[in-house]
């Protein structure tokens, strides 16, 4: 079941920020990185905080990095779902707040250095585990999952059209694409990963989320990627950089990239960005 939250402390001046924070989890947009002025900020300000990304651009990384001073910087993977609520056409009870899903058999997952922040998770009742390393794994599964998003995106977020479009098949080659990138990038293998980007699984994984997920998955997808959209638009321009400097293939990419961006002008879409970098 989806779960309600409501109230929060935030911060819009970092000077207020407490000085004797342990850690900083940054679970924002990877466009909020493209002016990090911001991020240098907080590291000067919290000196002796651990920072921990879990965005999943290819190279947000390196950019956070350079922005801290002298910080470590670990990884975190983002395995539930939360959202502002309600969603449009969205009943519940307790009005408006944050409800998240915690889905089943799949814990969060922390890099290697972070076992009292799962432990505490664990005790709030949160499954949560580490690992030695989480960056290949994160950009291995950001790869099938944001080019699912543009092919979605295509379909004007519509379940039933996505299932229906050839785009499914341009998704699911741009995709494993993605995944050779991002394995040169970080030296891994993919392991499984181009297993699982077939149009079929695009397909049946977008068919069962629906009987699967207890809340509109769809209305949901739709609200929180088109907040996000230039992350997607920048991970698609990101992947085809990477191949080039590479002399890797991008072929399917470039398409998706550039009907995403077609497409967003003559609807005249313009995606924003999370207000994270503003807020604390």
């Amino acid at each position: 079941r989806a779960v309600m939250v409501t109230g929060h402390v935030g911060y819009s001046d970092v000077s207020l920020l407490p000085r004797d924070w342990n850690q900083v989890w940054l679970c924002i947009s990877s466009a909020a990185l493209q002016d990090s002025r911001w991020l240098r900020e907080l590291a000067v300000h919290l000196p002796h905080a651990v920072f921990v990304s879990f965005l999943p651009g290819l190279r947000d990384r390196e950019l956070i990095h350079a922005q801290l001073c002298g910080q470590k910087l670990l990884t975190g993977l983002i395995t539930f779902i939360a959202w502002q609520a309600p969603l449009p056409a969205e009943q519940v009870e307790k009005g408006e707040g944050i409800r998240y899903w915690l889905p089943p058999l799949t814990p969060a997952l922390f890099e290697e250095g972070l076992e009292e922040s799962a432990a505490l998770l664990k005790r709030g009742g949160m499954w949560a585990r580490t690992r030695r390393s989480l960056a290949g794994q994160m950009a291995l599964g950001s790869s099938l999952l944001l080019c699912t998003i543009a092919a979605l995106e295509l379909s004007n977020w519509s379940f039933r059209d996505f299932r229906a479009s050839p785009d499914t098949v341009l998704a699911a080659k741009a995709a494993r694409e993605a995944m050779a990138i991002a394995s040169a990038h970080h030296n891994t293998s993919p392991g499984m990963f181009p297993w699982m980007a077939r149009s079929f699984w695009l397909r049946s994984g977008i068919f069962l989320s629906t009987y699967i997920v207890p809340f509109d998955i769809e209305a949901y997808l739709r609200f929180h990627f088109q907040k996000v959209g230039k992350q997607t638009e920048l991970a698609l321009s990101t992947w085809m950089m990477e191949a080039k400097n590479k002399g890797l293939s991008y072929r399917e990419i470039e398409k998706l990239h550039r009907r995403l961006i077609v497409m967003r002008r003559d609807t005249d879409v313009h995606p924003t960005t999370l207000p994270d970098k503003d807020v604390w």
